[in-house]
């Protein structure tokens, strides 16, 4: 059964350090209704905190806005993380054929056979379209895509993918669409002729088009076209000025399209807590001195959103189309679904065994995969939160912040 917020929860830290890191989805079924009592929820946690005493106890706060992808341009980036010479296996692998991915692989992803210079990696096609990198990045390959391997330029594989959202076929729209079963991200005409599989492969048009507007964010606001598309605000890593967590909440918005990955949400609030890069803030784990937590909020499930009639079966996210086969080489949702839903599962065991302490909260939702994925998850029944309003979603963010606080928790 879900926790209910009434419940006593009461946790002491003594002198303990304490890092808590926050997953939020802000995918595009939040809409506004639901991103405003996000934002209240997440104060209200963050309200609570105020109970620890900061004079005997260090306390750190990070967020993680995810939606497909996360951004990970927050303070303290470096490009060192980023793989911006096009070695990583997935670098540019929507613009290959099979024939150019069976010989990437065998080439140790050398990028050298595939063109040199011209290789459709993707810093090189931002820099061909005029267009900048948000900041968003894509799932790394197995295992490297749920673990906390730092990045490490002598393992191109290690390092993250600037994520790249291609022009899809059909000529240029004003505004990104949201379909489930035809193409959702044309932000450039098509400059060349053929099948759909040439047409959305083809560099030229990012090479002769000039881009309507810089970045191709359409007059809707979390509606976007784009390489951007979907891409949610940048992480706030782990910092003691609390002041940065609160601007970091205010400024999130929802975004549709693409779809949701919990499993990439997770991840990243995981690799917030580690000691190592790609974030350097947190403490060494250390039960003895550092307590960590770590807090994961969705409004559905891992879903490859949109475009399903498609050749891409579905739009671009973290791990590209699903045509392109690295989901566990799923082509259909379900199949996916199913993927991402075990890496999930196995994510928060290996979080646990580190000793962090995870907590749970789906928001009006009772699908029967995302109420048992995030029941087991959470390291204890009374950290499972179902909350069906905005009331009870801020009264399961503050009982969150009492918890950690060690602060008794009363009707």
């Amino acid at each position: 059964m879900p926790n209910k917020v009434s419940a006593v929860a009461s946790t002491t830290f003594s002198t303990r350090s304490i890092e808590i890191a926050i997953a939020l989805d802000n995918t595009g079924s939040m809409g506004s209704g639901g991103i405003s009592a996000l934002k209240q929820a997440s104060h209200a946690l963050v309200d609570a905190l105020g109970g620890i005493n900061t004079a005997q106890q260090s306390l750190k706060v990070g967020l993680v806005p995810f939606v497909t992808s996360v951004n990970v341009k927050g303070e303290g980036f470096s490009n060192t993380w980023i793989d911006e010479g096009g070695k990583s296996l997935y670098n540019g692998w929507t613009f290959l054929n099979h024939g150019q991915r069976t010989s990437r692989k065998a080439s140790g992803h050398s990028n050298g056979q595939i063109g040199g210079g011209d290789y459709p990696h993707h810093l090189n096609l931002f820099a061909w379209s005029g267009t900048t990198w948000k900041g968003c990045v894509e799932a790394r390959p197995v295992p490297y895509n749920t673990d906390l391997t730092p990045p490490d330029s002598a393992n191109p594989d290690t390092l993250f993918v600037p994520y790249f959202a291609p022009d899809e076929p059909g000529n240029r729209i004003s505004q990104g669409g949201n379909s489930s079963t035809s193409f959702n991200n044309s932000w450039l005409n098509d400059g060349v002729s053929g099948d759909h599989e040439t047409v959305q492969r083809s560099v030229t048009k990012y090479k002769t088009q000039s881009p309507v507007i810089a970045n191709h964010n359409d007059a809707n606001g979390p509606l976007t076209l784009g390489p951007n598309r979907a891409c949610p605000t940048p992480i706030v890593p782990l910092t003691s000025d609390i002041s940065k967590v609160r601007t970091g909440i205010d400024a999130m918005q929802y975004w549709n399209g693409s779809g949701t990955n919990i499993a990439e949400g997770l991840a990243w609030g995981w690799r917030v807590l580690s000691p190592e890069a790609p974030y350097t803030q947190a403490a060494p784990y250390d039960p003895d001195a550092a307590s960590k937590i770590l807090v994961i909020m969705t409004d559905g499930t891992n879903v490859s959103f949109g475009s399903s009639g498609t050749i891409n079966k579905s739009d671009y996210g973290s791990y590209g189309f699903l045509s392109d086969g690295r989901i566990n080489s799923a082509t259909t949702q379900s199949n996916a679904e199913a993927y991402l839903n075990t890496s999930t599962a196995n994510m928060c065991v290996d979080i646990k065994k580190l000793g962090i302490e995870v907590y749970t909260v789906i928001y009006k939702t009772t699908a029967s995969s995302v109420v048992k994925l995030f029941s087991n998850c959470a390291s204890r029944k009374e950290n499972f939160f179902m909350a069906k309003d905005v009331v009870s979603l801020k009264q399961a963010f503050a009982a969150i912040g009492q918890s950690v606080a060690g602060v008794r928790i009363s009707n």
